[in-house]
């Protein structure tokens, strides 16, 4: 089997795990914020560290891809953090160690992707990708809590 297959065979497992686990409203609800910043975030994460300080790079994605853009690892992103918003925990410590052990599962999974040759990091394969992953998700979970806070609804409800 090609290489290339891991693309679709992953996501294809991804989105499975998320339509069995998470309830369909909850999709539907979380599939803007997970398109935003997974699927279009990693793209972007990709064209900053990839095409300016070439430190990453997809390979072996064949038919499925343009340019160094992988089709499918924006979908599998989309769908990871589908899953990362809705088991996202509301209390500070247990909301920091998600973020922790979700960056460090990623650091782990990019060296599977590399070890199967469809992914390369050309600067290390665990500190700086877990920075990266760390930041991102730090960033992202920020920008999710503050676009959901209890604060944010209450002042919505006082206009009406």
């Amino acid at each position: 089997m090609p290489e290339y297959f891991v693309y679709p065979i992953y996501t294809a497992a991804i989105a499975l795990a998320v339509i069995a686990v998470v309830p369909k409203e909850e999709i539907r609800r979380l599939g803007v914020y997970a398109i935003t910043f997974g699927g279009f975030a990693s793209v972007v994460v990709l064209l900053i560290f990839g095409g300016l300080f070439n430190i990453v790079e997809w390979r072996n994605f064949a038919p499925f891809g343009f340019g160094s853009i992988a089709f499918f690892p924006p979908i599998a992103w989309t769908n990871y953090f589908i899953m990362f918003f809705y088991f996202l925990p509301e209390r500070k410590p247990w909301l920091y160690l998600f973020v922790l052990f979700a960056a460090a599962y990623s650091t782990l999974f990019s060296n599977v992707l590399m070890n199967l040759e469809i992914l390369a990091w050309y600067q290390g394969r665990v500190l700086l990708p877990f920075f990266i992953y760390i930041s991102w998700f730090s960033i992202i979970t920020w920008a999710y809590l503050k676009s959901n806070s209890p604060d944010k609804d209450r002042d919505k409800r006082k206009q009406h």
